[in-house]
């Protein structure tokens, strides 16, 4: 989804297939914190800490996952994440505090905008 939308030559809407499962596989529906700024470096521990560390992989398997990884477009990950997010903020600027559901606005600026 390079710049936020459908890329028709890649894998399933992603500029390639490592990038694809990546994010399918380990951080579809990750559960940011709130404030968290998202980028290729986080993204890359979380990753590495999935494959590496919880599956006792060594020798060969490692070799084979890095090189897979190798072929992330991490960029692209960054781009939507913070995009999703992005959207889920409150529409004033510089807040960075969640919006309601069905409105533009957190409840802070809910509360102005309405009083």
């Amino acid at each position: 989804m390079s710049k936020h939308t459908w890329n028709t030559t890649g894998y399933n809407g992603w500029s390639n297939y490592a990038t694809f499962r990546v994010h399918n596989d380990i951080l579809n529906g990750y559960q940011w914190d709130e404030g968290e700024d998202i980028y290729v470096d986080l993204l890359k521990a979380i990753v590495e800490n999935t494959v590496f560390e919880n599956s006792g992989a060594v020798g060969l398997i490692v070799d084979y996952a890095n090189l897979f990884l190798n072929n992330v477009d991490w960029n692209e990950l960054v781009e939507t994440y913070n995009f999703e997010r992005k959207a889920e903020l409150c529409g004033k600027n510089n807040c960075n505090e969640t919006k309601l559901q069905n409105s533009p606005l957190c409840s802070y600026h809910w509360d102005i905008a309405n009083s």
